[in-house]
């Protein structure tokens, strides 16, 4: 079967609505006692929205910008005695977590990892440790480019320690 290609701009109307643009149409030669099949598809390639009585466009689906607050962090505090380092990451669910590390006995302790609210620039993350509650709000500053992490906790071990307020400031570094 011989096809030609024929390119051009005719108006097709479609549901009462109306689609003006280039559309390619395939010219097929058909040899006598042939049959006829046609094929039509169409794709909305406008992001105007629909007029009534139109289908709505197809949603295009694009990758996601990486988010600001993914990667690894470090406590721009080398002597810190709180959180030394942070690294912010989607679960397969789709779900930001946060894998933290803290300052303990001249080493680093595994907190573990814990699932995140994302809001835009900001994470919150509540992590029961049962001798304790800590609610951190994390957010991202773009002229900085740096992350604060604002804690508060409190203390239910029966210990009486009053309950405590820290900030921490992290840099972004490649691990």
């Amino acid at each position: 079967m011989n096809s030609e290609l024929a390119q051009g701009s005719p108006e097709v109307i479609l549901n009462g609505g109306q689609c003006t643009g280039p559309i390619q149409i395939r010219r097929h030669a058909i040899p006598p006692g042939g049959e006829l099949q046609i094929q039509i598809i169409l794709v909305a390639l406008s992001d105007q929205a629909p007029q009534q009585g139109m289908t709505p466009p197809i949603e295009r689906k694009s990758k996601p910008k990486k988010p600001l607050l993914v990667g690894n962090w470090t406590n721009q505090n080398p002597n810190t005695s709180g959180i030394t380092r942070l690294f912010i990451h989607y679960m397969p669910s789709g779900d930001t977590a946060v894998h933290a590390w803290g300052s303990c006995g001249g080493g680093e302790c595994d907190w573990g990892e814990a699932a995140a609210l994302q809001a835009s620039a900001t994470l919150s993350v509540l992590w029961d440790q049962h001798f304790a509650v800590r609610r951190w709000l994390l957010s991202f500053d773009g002229q900085t480019r740096l992350l604060t992490l604002s804690e508060h906790s409190h203390y239910q071990d029966n210990s009486g320690r009053p309950d405590k307020d820290e900030t921490s400031v992290f840099v972004r570094t490649r691990n």
